[in-house]
């Protein structure tokens, strides 16, 4: 089969535009994506809300965010629990149990969704 002027026009506007498509110059390629990252790199309430805008993009992102939300109000709880009045980080930190049910799950949806963890 020979491949007319015209066809070989086409082809390579459709890599070119397969290929910009794909590339995304750095940015997330699909919806929320950016958000998602953010959160499963982040902690507290900055987690929670960038995993409910990842939601808000993409309905792929809805399980990570409710995870994420109900991490927050765990690892609230457990910071509230051992507070000795100071509110430094030590000891807020100290309620944080990264070993929790609600941590491992937002940890598996991470990994589910192929988004890195810090």
């Amino acid at each position: 089969m020979q491949f007319s002027s015209t066809h070989a026009r086409m082809a390579v506007a459709a890599l070119v535009a397969a290929g910009l498509a794909g590339c995304g110059g750095g940015h997330a390629f699909s919806p929320g994506q950016a958000d998602a990252t953010a959160a499963c790199q982040g902690i507290g309430a900055q987690a929670a809300v960038a995993a409910s805008r990842a939601a808000a993009k993409n309905p792929a992102y809805s399980t990570l965010a409710a995870d994420e939300t109900a991490l927050m109000a765990s690892d609230s709880t457990q910071a509230a629990s051992v507070d000795d009045g100071t509110g430094d980080a030590a000891s807020l930190a100290a309620g944080v149990d990264i070993a929790s049910p609600a941590h491992q799950k937002v940890i598996a949806d991470c990994m589910s969704l192929g988004l890195p963890i810090k």
